[in-house]
């Protein structure tokens, strides 16, 4: 726990300077847990997995590219 301790802290230092913070990790358990440590409402931070930072730029950049290319959404991250 001590390295999410570390990110965390490094992560509301930047955003107290204004900086924009993307914080990704490992697991959805330990992104949920973290994100619950800063205010919903902050626009300065995202944490996210990165397979949820892939899934999120893919369907930003062409909504139909799941439904084209992979039926079962399961099957693509296996």
């Amino acid at each position: 726990m001590g390295k999410t301790i570390v990110a965390i802290a490094a992560a509301q230092e930047k955003m107290n300077n204004g900086d924009r913070v993307l914080l990704l990790c490992y697991n959805r358990v330990l992104a949920n847990k973290i994100r619950y440590r800063f205010n919903k409402n902050e626009e300065n931070i995202k944490v996210a997995t990165f397979h949820s930072l892939a899934k999120n730029i893919i369907n930003e950049k062409d909504p139909t590219w799941w439904k084209t290319n992979y039926s079962d959404d399961d099957e693509f991250w296996s």
